[in-house]
């Protein structure tokens, strides 16, 4: 997962691998240098606020049985879990999206299984501040990547294919 800080002086990627699943984040100047390792156990990509000061990422949980929306400073520093999701709704590993007014997080939530077994993704507003949860649309997925708001915060872009149109 590749992120630029919003003033495109910095970039953010998480590295994993086959034999490392779950990533460590780093951060680099956009026009190259040193790399500096950041936090470790992440496994999406990172969204930066729009003030550039914090961080949003799911990483899982301590036990694995499920995973939690983290915010972070830049620095890796201050970490609070904001929401946790667990069993069959959990969130999704494609990167949350932070909105326009640094309020809320859009992310991916696995929300159940249909009866063929495929899995049903909802696109999720999470208020950083209280935890709480809200439906962005009430389009079902099939599968449901990466999200970006429109910079006046009336809309969100994601790729994702409508649940039953695979």
């Amino acid at each position: 997962g590749l992120t630029f800080a919003p003033d495109s002086q910095a970039v953010y990627f998480v590295l994993s691998g086959p034999n490392n699943p779950v990533g460590a984040l780093y951060r680099v100047s956009a026009l190259g240098g040193a790399v500096t390792k950041l936090l470790t156990g992440i496994i999406s990509p990172v969204a930066a606020a729009p003030d550039g000061q914090r961080l949003a990422f799911i990483r899982l949980t301590e036990r694995g049985e499920g995973n939690s929306l983290v915010v972070a400073d830049v620095t890796g520093g201050n970490e609070r879990i904001v929401l946790t999701r667990s069993g069959l709704e959990r969130f999704g590993q494609a990167g949350p999206g932070w909105s326009p007014d640094g309020k809320e997080v859009a992310c991916q939530i696995l929300s159940g299984m249909t009866k063929t077994s495929d899995e049903v993704w909802r696109a999720v507003g999470v208020d950083i501040q209280s935890g709480a949860q809200r439906l962005l649309t009430t389009q079902q997925w099939d599968g449901c990547g990466r999200m970006a708001w429109l910079r006046d915060g009336r809309g969100l872009v994601l790729v994702g294919t409508k649940l039953g149109e695979s």
